[in-house]
């Protein structure tokens, strides 16, 4: 049996009848996460109501925020990046002045080996969600 792992997104009730018993249902799209401790590949899915037999996408941007996470699309989730890696990335470039984002990157890879996978963090991504936000009062928000 394949084991499957799930974005770990803030749970939510059926949209339908309000019912919290709800089972996650794979779907065939993976996102990369991208967390302190490297890169992973996990599954996104959907919620399927075992009360009314309700079907829901819970993939939302406000849903994906929630969870700590932030997309490189605010309307598909293929790369999310963990709000942590982004605060650790803002406080090394204030501390650590001239320290590069492919630096950064490449430790986060490393971590990424370190821990049994072998897949990189593409810097185009990174670099894109960089460009769209900006800190404020300790928070990432979106530039526009």
């Amino acid at each position: 049996m394949l084991l499957v792992r799930f974005i770990p997104l803030v749970p939510n009730p059926c949209i339908n009848c309000g019912s919290w018993n709800c089972a996650k249902e794979a779907t065939k799209d993976q996102s990369i996460i991208v967390t302190l401790t490297g890169r992973f590949e996990l599954f996104q899915y959907n919620l399927v109501c075992l009360e009314c037999g309700y079907i829901q996408n819970p993939f939302t941007i406000k849903k994906v925020i929630e969870s700590g996470f932030w997309s490189t699309s605010p309307k598909k989730y293929y790369t999310l990046i963990t709000s942590n890696v982004l605060q650790m990335w803002d406080n090394l470039r204030k501390h650590m002045p001239g320290t590069s984002e492919k630096a950064y990157l490449d430790s986060l890879n490393d971590l990424t080996l370190i821990n049994g996978r072998v897949m990189i963090i593409l810097m185009e991504r990174f670099c894109l969600l960089l460009s769209l936000m900006h800190l404020k009062n300790g928070a990432f928000v979106t530039t526009s």
